[in-house]
């Protein structure tokens, strides 16, 4: 297998096989009838990068078949983009792809993983939403990716009391006297 390459149609069918082996195998487990020595899959340094992420679109693919209510994707960064796209192709589920950093920022232009790169354009490029973390990731993802401005919006990954401050001086919220509070909605 050569890391920079998508998997083969042989080579997801093996995977496929084995998770749902895999997927006996901790039934087995569970209802005490365990018949198999070990786990039939590996999930570890011997797999790559798209095997790794294949295998997880295929675990989302298999919770989506039982529960399929699910209005949105939240896609939370380049490991959960090729289930993101696996969930995509069959069920056309709006995605929204929350960035909190690229390759680009964690490795640098020129010492960078190719195929997280090409994993995040593509998650990127799926997604009908995509969410920064700051105005700096907002500008790399215009910059870098060739990413609509209109398409990213930024979230920042804490709430502090100068976020809070701003917040309600930008959309001017009443002090409340009440012990009444409306709801609010907060990432942390």
């Amino acid at each position: 297998k050569i890391e920079g390459k998508e998997l083969t149609s042989l080579e997801k069918n093996k995977i496929a096989i084995s998770l749902k082996k895999y997927n006996e195998y901790i039934i087995s487990l569970k209802t005490q009838q365990n018949k198999m020595s070990s786990p039939p899959l590996s999930f570890g340094n011997n797999n790559s990068i798209h095997e790794k992420c294949y295998i997880l679109g295929l675990l989302a693919l298999d919770i989506l078949q039982h529960e399929n209510d699910f209005q949105v994707i939240h896609a939370n960064d380049w490991m959960t983009f090729t289930a993101a796209k696996m969930i995509r192709e069959k069920y056309q589920i709006p995605i929204v792809a929350h960035i909190h950093s690229t390759e680009l920022d964690r490795s640098g232009e020129i010492n960078n993983n190719k195929n997280i790169l090409e994993i995040e354009k593509m998650g990127i490029n799926i997604s009908d939403i995509v969410i920064a973390v700051s105005e700096y990731t907002k500008n790399l993802l215009i910059e870098k990716f060739n990413t609509a401005s209109d398409k990213i919006k930024v979230v920042y990954n804490a709430n502090n009391q100068q976020h809070v401050n701003n917040i309600n001086n930008v959309i001017n919220v009443p002090k409340e006297t009440t012990s009444e509070r409306s709801p609010v909605v907060t990432f942390v």
